[in-house]
């Protein structure tokens, strides 16, 4: 089977505070739930997450880095969700719709170098 995804992705968990606006939450400010990613490219990321999201819903996204200091902060859109667990715990697939060139370098530099230290031989 050919992968259709363009961009490299890495398997990795990285700790993710996602903000879904307040029109779809119920609330003025939003909601703030925290999750983690599954894998992460530079174009999108899978999250584990509590939240209820629908395809098409945008939300923001501050996403650390594992392995850096590095936090990256953008908007994504949700293009599919699967439950996992009893309505109590999904999978998302989003699509990064606002990255900022500052974030974009950081998320590409922290990805090539991921998959650049994978290829290296033990003692190399």
């Amino acid at each position: 089977m050919r992968e259709r995804r363009r961009d490299t992705r890495i398997a990795e968990e990285n700790k993710v505070i996602m903000t879904v606006p307040g029109a779809r939450s119920g609330s003025d400010q939003g909601t703030v739930n925290f999750c983690f990613t599954r894998d992460i490219s530079a174009g999108g990321l899978r999250i584990m997450t509590g939240a209820r999201l629908q395809q098409g819903d945008v939300v923001g996204l501050e996403i650390a880095l594992s392995g850096s200091r590095r936090t990256v902060r953008a908007s994504g859109e949700v293009r599919w969700v699967r439950e996992i667990y009893e309505q109590e715990v999904f999978e998302a697939g989003l699509a990064f719709v606002d990255l900022d060139p500052e974030s974009e370098i950081a998320l590409i530099g922290h990805i090539y170098g991921k998959r650049a230290g994978k290829r290296r031989k033990p003692g190399a």
